[in-house]
């Protein structure tokens, strides 16, 4: 009780604030329903919209999900340094290549790499732009055009070729040797993009809509396994948010589901397999379809546009996805639509990330040579059982790193969340310190007419007289 206590007791001095600046007369709740203030749940970033929300107005949580899109390039770099901190502590922050490098090349099963199936869609297609983005520049991309085309080299760094029935061999450039584990690592994070705008907003559409994997005969038990690694990220982050222990302890049995969790992913799953989306009307729900081919030029904006342009791009594609979402819906419904669709986003925005980290193909690349290299052996993600997918064993697998991976992905979300809140309660702190000031200002004013008057009145000749 004391995590809802702590958060209703952080709404009232907000309120009280809130009211003293408004000089009493209403409260702004908005949209806020205080559900988040009620819920048990870890994830705090539902509360914290509650509190921009009573800040500032509903709206606001629109701005702020074009504004943390647009500024990928910024907390991507935090992403990717936490990841590499995480593999080099994870490995060994001394590994030398010096006198090793006839490791390479390696070998892998593709499979052990896609473990997701993104290389299966060529990056030359129409669909290739909303899963690579910029082709040209996505790693991801090359690794597909190498599946069939049999040879490519990326970033200064790798050179791949692959040959049948699916091995996929790993050399490093003849130029690029006698470094370090770390700088191996780290250079190679540093040549690519793992959360461009595009492909960001592809999974954000897609894991609330499920509108383009639904086109692209992705199966009932791939959306099971997206849905299944959603609901353990919301675990992880419920038991590292509301676990009061320094550590806490992940062992295997943690990352199976009892049997209402099943229900809840399955139900989950089959509605975007179906490419329906249910929306909340705050007063019931609604059932929705979205056009792929609406968003067609957002994307080719974000993709094709000057960096400083690129918020533009998202709030296109951000007034699209609403538009798209509320079609058919009444007036009175659609201000409660957009708002929970946003919050549904910014909700599972922790999960969407991760998904986009831990099931990226370079990313688990980069894992598997790190196995090679200081374990002398890759990590097999494949499964003969019935109830475990790769994603699963990927986890299960690499528990720690993906913890880790997680844990600093959510801190980034709620900072970003937490800047505007401190920058909205300094405005009112601003307005009362400013309001008391003035106060005061009127008192000392007061004072000094009052004595005028009184001076007004006496006589001073007499005063001086002593009579």
């Amino acid at each position: 009780m004391s995590f809802i206590n702590d958060k209703s007791g952080l709404v009232g001095e907000i309120a009280v604030s809130k009211a003293i600046e408004d000089n009493f007369p209403k409260l702004n709740k908005g949209q806020v329903s205080f559900d988040s203030i009620k819920s048990a749940e870890g994830n705090l970033i539902p509360f914290f919209l509650d509190l921009l929300v009573m800040l500032v107005d509903s709206g606001e949580v629109k701005k702020e999900f074009t504004k943390f899109i647009s500024k990928t390039d910024v907390w991507e770099k935090d992403v990717k340094e936490s990841i590499v901190q995480t593999m080099v502590e994870n490995y060994s922050n001394t590994f030398n290549f010096s006198g090793i490098t006839d490791t390479f090349p390696i070998q892998l099963d593709i499979k052990n790499v896609d473990i997701n199936n993104l290389l299966k869609v060529s990056a030359d297609t129409k669909m290739g732009k909303y899963f690579y983005g910029e082709a040209t520049n996505d790693i991801n991309a090359v690794l597909s055009k190498v599946t069939s085309t049999g040879n490519a080299s990326y970033g200064g760094i790798f050179n791949f070729n692959f040959t049948q029935p699916g091995t996929l061999n790993v050399n490093l450039l003849p130029s690029y040797t006698n470094v370090t584990f770390e700088k191996l690592i780290r250079d190679s994070f540093n040549s690519t993009r793992i959360l461009a705008p595009s492909v960001l907003l592809t999974k954000i559409m897609d894991s609330t809509f499920g509108s383009l994997s639904s086109v692209s005969d992705k199966s009932y038990e791939w959306f099971l396994e997206q849905r299944k690694l959603a609901k353990t990220v919301e675990k992880i982050i419920d038991k590292e948010t509301t676990t009061k222990t320094e550590t806490n302890i992940y062992d295997n049995s943690f990352f199976e589901f009892t049997k209402s969790e099943t229900e809840e992913i399955e139900k989950t799953a089959k509605e975007l397999y179906d490419g329906v989306y249910l929306v909340s009307l705050g007063c019931g729900i609604g059932e929705n379809f979205i056009d792929l081919n609406s968003f067609d030029e957002s994307f080719t904006k974000i993709n094709d546009i000057r960096p400083s342009l690129v918020k533009e791009a998202v709030v296109s594609f951000t007034d699209t996805l609403i538009s798209n979402s509320t079609i058919g819906i009444g007036s009175e419904n659609k201000k409660n639509v957009e708002y929970n669709i946003i919050a549904e986003i910014w909700k599972n925005l922790t999960g969407i990330l991760t998904n986009m980290v831990v099931t990226n193909p370079f990313v688990v690349l980069m894992f598997q040579i790190a196995e090679n290299l200081v374990n002398g052996g890759s990590l097999n993600f494949g499964t003969n059982s019935l109830v475990s997918s790769k994603i699963e064993n990927f986890i299960k697998l690499l528990k720690g790193p993906v913890v880790c991976i997680i844990k600093r992905i959510y801190k980034v979300v709620l900072i970003f969340l937490f800047k505007k809140i401190k920058k909205e309660l300094l405005k009112i702190i601003a307005k009362r310190l400013a309001k008391e000031q003035e106060d005061q200002r009127k008192n000392y004013v007061l004072i000094l007419k009052t004595a005028k008057r009184l001076l007004e009145n006496v006589n001073v000749a007499s005063l001086i007289r002593g009579q």
